[in-house]
């Protein structure tokens, strides 16, 4: 999984920054200098993103679209992360700052999921620092058909994936409190239930519900203490009254 090869590197990395780009993604020449040198003049930054030339594997050398995240006036990548919503996700994209990672990372890990490590190395840091814009494309995103995010076949099964990893990834924030953590869960519920009911094609019938026959929520107080489990795939979460 590119999850457990991506802790095996975290487990080791040294230097001010970082990037984890896929092995079928081009930097331009210049990619890794802009970046740094981005980052090195905006200290107060967390990360930073450029912007992407998208091709198709048929013909690298044409550029069908640039693609970035835009800033909004308030920006939250945080919650726009949770809510997939104008969101770069091709890692080339990206670079971190080392001592933010390890700040909201410190055991060098993210959870060993079926994909989903573009979100678990962005959502920590976006809980505490801000992301800077690089408006320039750096790179080239390779389009290919039958790779796993694209492939129809395996839609479902991915989004009950992303779901999992999502619910981890929010469990382990050290930087926001139990309560928060739970409305974060439901939200992502919410997202990930708006995107079921959206779908039209025949293949995904309503014989195919998501999360069929599995609790959403499950609440157990004993005492002074409220357990709670979430879609039947989390561990309880203990909090203290």
């Amino acid at each position: 999984r590119q999850a457990a090869a991506l802790n095996k590197g975290l487990e080791i990395f040294t230097g001010d920054y970082l990037l984890w780009p896929d092995s079928d993604d081009i930097l331009f020449p210049n990619h890794i200098e802009k970046k740094v040198s981005f980052m090195e003049k905006h200290p107060q930054l967390g990360l930073a993103f450029c912007q992407l030339e998208e091709v198709s594997e048929k013909n690298i050398d044409i550029a069908l679209k640039i693609i970035e995240r835009t800033p909004e006036a308030d920006d939250d990548l945080f919650n726009d992360l949770l809510n997939n919503h104008n969101i770069l996700w091709p890692p080339i994209g990206s670079i971190v700052r080392s001592s933010a990672l390890l700040d909201v990372l410190p055991n060098r890990k993210i959870y060993e999921g079926k994909g989903g490590q573009n979100f678990q190395m962005l959502l920590p840091i976006s809980s505490k620092y801000k992301a800077g814009y690089i408006k320039e494309p750096l790179g080239k995103y390779v389009i290919r058909e039958t790779s796993h995010s694209r492939s129809q076949k395996d839609f479902i099964k991915r989004q009950n994936d992303l779901l999992d990893i999502w619910s981890h990834t929010i469990l382990a924030l050290k930087t926001i409190d139990d309560s928060c953590k739970i409305q974060k869960l439901f939200n992502a519920y919410e997202y990930y239930n708006k995107i079921k009911t959206s779908i039209s094609h025949p293949a995904f019938s309503k014989k195919k519900v998501w999360l069929c026959g599995i609790p959403i929520c499950t609440i157990n107080k004993k005492q002074n203490t409220t357990k709670i489990k979430l879609f039947n795939i989390i561990p309880f979460i203990k909090i203290k009254q």
